[in-house]
């Protein structure tokens, strides 16, 4: 599915995906999908701990490692879906990091997609909550990704500090869904100003990953995972240079409309993101 034009105007009004009901094949085929698919990430993740153990005293030698698990493993769980993955625009970018990776989040199954594709070298931005998930949370902690604490904002900011250090420090790129936390109907949610703090203190340029077709493939609440047709657009990435904290919402605006542009009309936001929204161009 190209990218669907948009007014310059107006925001879309189309339907959003309402989920498939429950039937008892569709929740039996998606628990034995999930199932497999929970094995091969415990396989992964049994394979590659003594790995990142012996890794332990240089924290970007086990970031490389998971990216590793990531491009292997991530593939092997999206593959449990029955899912097929497109990619259009700037995919050139994988190859050239450093950058700030934002994907848009209305899935769970936007994780093994997002570690899939994020380049070697990168370290992912996640909730604290992330070591509560069985074995991936143990190597998501022990590869050096990193947490924070969503709820208070200082200890957030503190977090992000620290992360542009190491991250310049080590030429790494940042992996992020700026939204943080996931879309229940698919439409884009407001970006949070966590990804700007980023970019003002790294200077990295952003890279949207535009992804659609997820909430169909596996939409938030009761296992329900249906084979679909994904699409990744990536757009041109987003200059920083000259970003500051006192144009934020200028900033955000800037990433918001770069995912508008490029989304497809049912997965865009009814309502404007900024109260006072920055002009929409025509997708291309």
């Amino acid at each position: 599915m190209p990218p669907v034009p948009t007014s310059d105007l107006s925001l879309s009004e189309a339907p959003a995906f309402v989920p498939p009901r429950l039937s008892v094949w569709l929740l039996t085929t998606s628990v034995a999908r999930l199932a497999f698919g929970g094995i091969l990430m415990s396989l992964g993740v049994v394979l590659f701990i003594p790995l990142l153990l012996l890794a332990l005293p240089s924290r970007p030698l086990r970031v490389r490692i998971s990216n590793v698990y990531g491009s292997i493993f991530g593939r092997a769980m999206f593959w449990c879906s029955g899912s097929t993955v497109h990619t259009t625009g700037h995919a050139e970018a994988l190859a050239r990091p450093p950058a700030i990776w934002a994907m848009n989040h209305c899935s769970l199954l936007d994780i093994p997609l997002g570690i899939w594709f994020s380049p070697s070298g990168t370290c992912g931005v996640g909730k604290r909550q992330v070591i509560l998930y069985p074995f991936f949370g143990l190597l998501y902690v022990l590869a050096g990704h990193v947490r924070i604490d969503r709820g208070v904002s200082k200890r957030a900011i503190a977090s992000l500090q620290r992360m542009a250090k190491f991250i310049n420090d080590n030429r790494l790129s940042i992996f992020i869904w700026p939204e943080g936390t996931r879309s229940r109907d698919g439409r884009l949610q407001e970006v949070r100003k966590g990804i700007v703090h980023l970019a003002i203190q790294t200077g990295l340029p952003i890279q949207p990953m535009v992804t659609m077709g997820t909430q169909r493939a596996w939409p938030k609440g009761p296992p329900r995972v249906t084979p679909t047709d994904v699409h990744i657009v990536f757009p041109e990435p987003i200059d920083t240079t000259g970003w500051s904290a006192d144009r934020i919402e200028e900033h955000l605006a800037a990433i918001e409309d770069a995912f508008i542009r490029n989304l497809s009309e049912d997965q865009q936001p009814l309502h404007p993101l900024r109260d006072q929204p920055q002009p929409r161009k025509l997708a291309s």
